[in-house]
């Protein structure tokens, strides 16, 4: 843990407890906000012939998040949903006094192995769920070959 001192002050309770949060979570404690990021729940699973990924991303649209790919690299982010949100209601006739759900800006990167088909990539978006099927390469899949008895 991180000493601090301040010049001839004493830290509030609040400066030491962002202070604790940052060494423990990495940084990712975001002092002044007092919120740690988001990032949506993710199933990774793998069959016989495919990987595949489930992203929970309760009211998101599909036109709202973009799957890329950086060589192996899979890319999951949210596009300015926040900022639409905070439009639509700039625009309504009533002013929200609390604001306890929100769409957040996410992003989520993961290395696809070197077995996937990073050319037959399927999503599809139901229910709130992004799903993402990524077949495996047609030489990795096992090979079952009969033997005689003779």
């Amino acid at each position: 843990m991180k000493t601090v001192v301040r010049k001839n002050k004493m830290m509030s309770a609040n400066d030491l407890m962002s202070s604790v949060l940052n060494d423990f979570l990495g940084g990712e404690f975001v002092s002044g906000r007092r919120e740690v990021k988001w990032k949506p729940a993710v199933n990774v699973f793998r069959t016989e012939s495919a990987f595949g990924m489930d992203v929970k991303l309760p009211g998101y649209k599909k036109e709202e998040v973009s799957i890329d790919l950086d060589g192996r690299k899979l890319i999951i982010k949210s596009l300015e949903a926040e900022k639409k949100e905070l439009e639509v209601e700039a625009k309504a006739e009533v002013k929200t006094l609390r604001r306890e759900f929100k769409k957040t800006a996410f992003e989520l990167n993961y290395i696809l192995p070197k077995t996937a088909d990073l050319n037959a990539l399927a999503a599809a978006f139901e229910n709130g769920i992004l799903k993402i099927s990524i077949p495996v390469l047609e030489e990795a899949l096992p090979k079952k070959i009969k033997v005689e008895i003779a």
